[in-house]
Order: structure tokens, then C-alpha cells, then sequence
């Protein structure tokens, strides 16, 4: 059967599908091959849309600029793609695609509103508190702070340090008092404010989102690393702006949602799990939850390295 990449007699734009005006699985092996270059557009379905559209022209703005990322190292790619940025497929673009994936170059993303490192003071090191292990580290080389955001807190992670006292905003650290005593807090409060892009940490697949919390709602992202990751308190259906749903495999630093507007303050609820899809609440009257694991060395190390 032909592929669409080396078939010059169509060019591919919105309102095609396959198997009516584009023959069978080109709409779906175009989108297919994007989504595994780093320019997800959630299902492929084979319907030639308005998020196909818009990863087209995102992969083709991309392709103009030299940056590259190869096995997630940054490279410098020489030459650029000389085609136009139209949101169709036409042959120079089906050219591209081929040569990005003989290459096995993937989008390398830009991270320039990424607020600045940070670091706690010397010397101080989370506790662990209530006895939960600690979320293990990102092994991947190229790893990303999660909020996109100028607000002037940036990076700051809330813990308990192991001499006692807290670092930080101590009702934003984990397992800090929530609904007057009954409960404890399950994450980590990330600064951001409403609107802020969410990006992933560590490469993966989106596997779940539901109602949250206070209008917000729960984004889950099952690492490749193993490690799951609760983005809470996101903006509802921020996702699908990026293209993404249940079972996107996205990028490191790939935009996934934004967050949420809350009635006073907004943040990332940020959560760590050995596995599962769902969150898990620790009630003071009830068991410690099984899958839960405490983010805070997690998200120190993403603080002082992550992009």
C-alpha cells in the first residue's frame, strides 16, 4: 500500500479524510508520524481537522529553525526546511516529515518563559515526612520545570526540612494540614498563575483527567520512567488546546495544559505515584494511601535543572 509521504499526486489539507477525499490511513499515518515527531494532536482518527491543521503548521514553523533534539540531546540541524508554512501537506513538507524520521530528529521545544532556577539554602534537605519514599529522580538528561510562568515565586518548592522547620510556604508543602485537620495535603503547591502553560516534566503518556477539585481537574501522566504524575488543579479542557487526551504519548517539555483558576489563589497541584491513574486522598482517620510518594525531591532537582 502507498504511504502519503512519497505520493506527489495529493497534498493533504483540513476537511479531508481518509478513505473520502484522501485514500485510506494517509490522514492517519500523517498524524501518527506527527505525534511522534513532538507535535501531538491527540487521536488519529484520520480526519484531516482543525488540531491536524495546527500541528501541520506548528512542525512546519519548527522545521524553518535549526533547533533539533536527537535521542533528547539538542542539536543544531543545517539545512532548514524550505517549504512553506501553510498547514497543508504538499510535497515539500511530506519530504521534511521522511527526513526528520530518517534522522530521528523530534521537536525541540522552547522554554524561554521557564522561570530561572532555584536552589534551597545550603546544606538543607527534605525530611521524609509521615514515612512515604521519596518520588525517584528524572534519569533522563533533558528534563523540565512544569510551569511556564513570570510569577515572581517561579520555582519555589515548599518542604519540611529534616532539622524541622519548613522551607517555603509551609501550607504548600506535602502532607501539610488541609480541611481544618481532617486531612493532609497529598502534594506539592506549585506557583502559576491562571492561563499559565503546563508542560511535561519527563516523556510518557497521558492516561487520565477528571473533575478535581474547585473547578479545576486532574491531568495524569504515566512517565516512561515509570513514575506518575498527578498535574492537579489544571484549567478544564486546557488539554485539548495542545492536542492532547487519554493515551497521547507526549515529549519532555511538551505543553499539556494550563492552569486553573481558583477562587483566590491558583497553582499546580502537583502529586507523585508509584503507578495507578487516580489520586489517592490520605484522611487522617484512614490509612496511609499505598501509591502515594512525596514529590519534593523531585521537584527540588527539576528546580535547580530543569529547562
Amino acid at each position: 500500500m502507498e504511504s502519503y509521504i512519497f505520493d506527489d499526486s495529493i497534498t493533504l489539507a483540513r476537511g479531508m479524510k481518509d478513505g473520502d477525499q484522501a485514500p485510506d490511513d494517509y490522514v492517519a499515518a500523517l498524524q501518527s508520524d506527527l505525534a511522534e515527531l513532538g507535535f501531538s494532536l491527540g487521536r488519529c482518527d484520520g480526519d484531516f481537522g482543525g488540531r491536524t491543521e495546527r500541528a501541520v503548521t506548528q512542525f512546519q514553523t519548527e522545521a524553518k529553525q535549526p533547533e533539533r533534539r536527537l535521542g533528547g540531546v539538542a542539536l543544531v540541524a543545517d539545512p532548514v526546511f524550505a517549504g512553506e508554512v501553510t498547514g497543508k501537506v504538499d510535497k515539500a513538507t511530506r519530504e521534511e516529515i521522511h527526513r526528520w524520521q530518517e534522522h530521528g530528529w523530534t521537536r525541540a521545544v522552547r522554554v524561554d518563559d521557564a522561570p530561572p532556577p532555584w536552589q534551597p539554602p545550603a546544606g538543607v534537605e527534605p525530611a521524609q515526612v509521615h514515612g512515604f519514599a521519596f518520588a525517584p529522580l528524572a534519569t533522563d538528561a533533558v528534563v523540565y520545570w512544569p510551569v511556564r510562568t513570570d510569577n515572581p515565586t517561579g520555582r519555589l518548592v515548599s518542604f519540611r526540612a529534616s532539622d524541622g522547620h519548613d522551607v517555603g510556604n509551609a501550607a504548600r508543602r506535602f502532607c501539610a494540614t488541609r480541611s481544618e485537620g481532617q486531612r493532609h495535603h497529598a502534594g506539592v503547591d506549585l506557583y502559576g498563575d491562571p492561563g499559565d502553560v503546563l508542560v511535561a516534566c519527563e516523556a510518557g503518556v497521558i492516561v487520565n483527567h477528571y473533575y478535581f477539585y474547585r473547578t479545576t481537574h486532574a491531568l495524569f501522566l504515566q512517565c516512561n520512567s515509570g513514575l506518575v504524575i498527578n498535574y492537579g488543579e489544571v484549567a478544564a479542557d486546557s488539554w485539548k488546546a495542545f492536542g492532547v487526551e487519554t493515551g497521547t504519548a507526549v515529549v519532555a517539555g511538551q505543553p499539556i495544559a494550563r492552569v486553573g483558576k481558583m477562587n483566590q489563589s491558583s497553582m499546580c497541584h502537583f502529586e507523585t505515584y508509584s503507578s495507578g491513574k487516580t489520586n489517592q486522598r490520605y484522611l487522617v482517620s484512614g490509612p496511609k494511601p499505598d501509591r502515594l510518594l512525596d514529590p519534593s525531591r523531585f521537584l527540588l532537582d527539576l528546580a535547580a535543572r530543569g529547562r
